[in-house]
């Protein structure tokens, strides 16, 4: 349990460098957005799932930017409510967005969670990294020697490696605040 927590943290931490980057420029770029929001609502989903709500959003549903830090501390409270409140080995019945039915244990539910917003994380590093000039703003991430990147796992390991070598080897020789 103690090991998902951190993983959860850590993504807390991942997604809101994000959000405050982005959202200090006046304008985001669509694709961005579309990709930040996605991040986001797929989380909102799973965790419906897990709740059993019945009405859950588009995986492709539209977040206005200006909400973005309030949903990702809201979706990190409630997973890290559950994962201190259920045990890990709980079985969840739910369907995919086709309605075929599935089962899965809780540990594996947000391990998929964690997985999806790395693989979100890459993808909006990477359409930052091709626009870097957008309305003659920079944009410009910061890594910061914490204690959450220094976590050992080889999936935070592996985001660390590539928002280190995206930035280290831009073209335009983007440096690190």
């Amino acid at each position: 349990m103690e090991h998902l927590l951190k993983l959860l943290e850590y993504n807390f931490w991942a997604n809101d460098l994000f959000i405050t980057r982005l959202t200090l420029n006046e304008s985001i770029p669509t694709e961005v957005q579309k990709q930040l929001s996605h991040l986001l609502s797929a989380h909102q989903i799973w965790l419906g799932r897990i709740n059993g709500r019945g009405s859950l959003p588009s995986v492709w549903e539209s977040i206005d930017p200006e909400t973005w830090e309030g949903v990702n501390i809201e979706l990190y409270n409630e997973t890290t409510d559950l994962v201190k409140s259920i045990s890990l080995g709980t079985t969840f019945t739910y369907k995919n967005t086709r309605g075929i039915p599935f089962q899965n244990s809780l540990e594996n539910l947000i391990t998929h969670i964690l997985h999806h917003s790395t693989h979100s994380e890459l993808k909006l590093l990477y359409l930052c990294a091709s626009i870097v000039f957008y309305l003659h703003k920079v944009i410009i991430f910061s890594i910061y020697a914490s204690e959450q990147s220094e976590l050992t796992c080889c999936n935070c390991s592996f985001k660390n490696l590539i928002f280190t070598v995206l930035i280290q080897y831009h073209p335009l020789k983007i440096s690190l605040l």
